[in-house]
C-alpha cells in the first residue's frame, strides 16, 4: 500500500534489514522510464516477490503510469515483465486524474511461516481512471474477476 499502512505513515513495522549502520551503503541498481511524459505523474511503485511466473520465480515491481497502464518490472533486471492497458468503459471520473490509475495495492499477508508461500497467490488491486476497481494476478496481469464500479460517475 502506498505509504506502507492505512495511515500512510511509511512505517514498515516488519522491516529489519535496514538500519542506521547499513543504510549509507544503499545504491541505485537501475531506473526505468515506463511512459513518455504525459503530464500524469506515475503512481508509487510496489514490490512483491517471490512470484511463480511462466519464466520462473521473480520479484516484480508494480507501477501505474501513463494513460490507464499498469506495469510489472523484473526487479533484478529492470526490464518490463508485462504491461496491461485498461480501456475505459465510461468517461474518467472527476476524483481520478485524467487517464491515471490509482496507486496499486496488495492485500496484506498475515505474518507467519507461510508468508512467502502466499506471495504468488497475491492479487494486485487498483482503480482505473473510469472508477472501475480491478483485481489482477500478480504473475501475468490477467484479470482475477470482472472490474467493479468503485467510484461513482460524476
Amino acid at each position: 500500500m502506498d505509504g506502507g499502512d492505512p495511515q500512510r505513515s511509511h512505517w514498515q513495522s516488519r522491516e529489519n534489514d535496514l538500519n542506521s549502520t547499513n543504510a549509507g551503503r544503499l545504491k541505485l541498481l537501475w531506473k526505468r522510464q515506463l511512459e513518455p511524459a504525459t503530464g500524469v505523474p506515475p503512481a508509487a511503485p510496489l514490490i512483491l516477490g517471490p512470484i511463480v511466473t511462466h519464466r520462473g520465480i521473480k520479484e516484480l515491481v508494480f507501477a501505474a503510469a501513463g494513460q490507464d497502464n499498469i506495469y510489472a518490472v523484473d526487479a533484478d533486471l529492470g526490464r518490463v515483465f508485462w504491461k496491461r492497458h485498461f480501456d475505459r468503459v465510461r468517461p474518467p471520473v472527476a476524483s481520478c486524474a485524467s487517464g491515471s490509475i490509482s496507486t496499486p495495492a496488495i492485500a496484506a499477508v498475515p505474518p507467519g511461516p507461510d508468508e512467502e508461500a502466499a506471495a504468488p497467490k497475491q492479487v494486485i488491486y487498483f482503480v482505473s481512471s473510469d472508477g472501475q476497481l480491478h483485481a489482477i494476478r500478480s504473475a501475468d496481469g490477467a484479470d482475477i474477476r470482472s472490474p467493479t464500479e468503485f467510484v461513482p460517475s460524476d
